[in-house]
């Protein structure tokens, strides 16, 4: 035998002793999946008389922590769309307002911007609410149950 392969098998029952052991799965289950909660609104067509806006957040409850991107189109020739994306997160008895993203794009013919816009921003410390009322960062993960997005006019 080479040492090449003496080298791979080793390596295998290494790996194998590892799984036995539960080696390669720490920090997988369920405490690990509720760490981060993530959302994509779809396209909302008719937001606005027309406008076009999509969100996707990811939320880290442990360190209160959201991620925003919001991509909104004007189909207008000269009018904007603006919009405020406003995150909640939900527990299983309250819900709590984070943060809130503005986004805005120009009419079609507007040169001093575009008519499709993405803003992509990184909120920290986003939920005061649920900071105060879960200080602890494992009891804040385990007490997140959902994150929602709602659109309003800026």
């Amino acid at each position: 035998m080479t040492t090449r392969r003496i080298a791979r098998m080793l390596a295998a029952a290494a790996a194998v002793a590892s799984l036995a052991t539960g080696g390669l799965l720490a920090g997988a289950g369920p405490a690990a999946a509720a760490s981060v909660h993530r959302l994509d609104t779809g396209i909302v067509d008719d937001y606005d008389g027309g406008c076009r806006i999509r969100t996707t957040v990811t939320y880290y409850p442990g360190s209160d922590t959201a991620q925003m991107t919001t991509t909104i189109t004007s189909p207008y020739l000269f009018a904007a769309c603006r919009a405020n994306a406003t995150l909640s997160v939900h527990t299983s008895n309250n819900v709590y307002q984070s943060a809130v993203q503005y986004a805005m794009a120009c009419g079609v013919w507007d040169t001093t911007c575009a008519s499709t816009r993405t803003w992509t921003n990184t909120y920290y410390n986003a939920t005061p609410g649920l900071r105060a009322a879960y200080p602890d960062p494992t009891a804040r993960e385990e007490a997140v149950r959902s994150v929602s997005v709602s659109f309003m006019k800026a």
